[in-house]
């Protein structure tokens, strides 16, 4: 067995394949940035515990999960699958803009806008697209909202507008 490699470098993940019989090929090594993206925090390992109509064999499977607490509801510890054939596009989402890449590649896989103060956020920060804004209206919020009695904020382009105080301000 070989010694443990503790570093991960950019042609661990991407390099250019010679070869000699056809022209180079660009090539991609879904291991890699799958461990640089666990190290960052932007993946992480569950089990399916919450499939219960699956067998408690494959809930006892690993999963890999994108981390999006937060970004479709307030308090609210939520991730959604990496199926395999996602994790270039992730990580090239996330390479693009570690700040927000894993949140766009959310939105767009969940076809859903972020809650009202993230989108605010987002276009702050420069990275609100016709993308972000091609995805469909926010219903986690309402949901979340409904499961505890309170009354759902109402949010134009990430502005809040209702009539009732801001829940998300700070207080006075």
């Amino acid at each position: 067995m070989s010694d443990i490699e503790w570093t991960i470098k950019p042609s661990d993940i991407e390099w250019t394949m010679d070869w000699k019989d056809r022209p180079s090929t660009p090539e991609f090594a879904s291991e890699g940035a799958l461990a640089l993206m666990l190290l960052n925090q932007v993946v992480f390992l569950n089990s399916l515990h919450w499939e219960k109509e699956c067998p408690e064999r494959v809930r006892n499977l690993v999963a890999c999960c994108v981390n999006c607490n937060d970004i479709f509801a307030w308090g609210c510890a939520d991730a959604e699958e990496l199926p395999y054939d996602q994790i270039e596009p992730l990580w090239r989402m996330w390479m693009a803009d570690p700040r927000w890449g894993a949140a766009k590649w959310c939105i767009l896989r969940r076809n859903q806008q972020p809650q009202g103060p993230v989108e605010k956020l987002m276009r702050e920060a420069g990275v609100w697209d016709e993308k972000m804004e091609a995805a469909g209206k926010n219903t986690m919020d309402a949901e979340l909202h409904a499961m505890i009695g309170a009354p759902v904020p109402e949010y134009v382009k990430g502005e809040y507008v209702g009539s009732q105080a801001n829940p998300h301000s700070e207080p006075k």
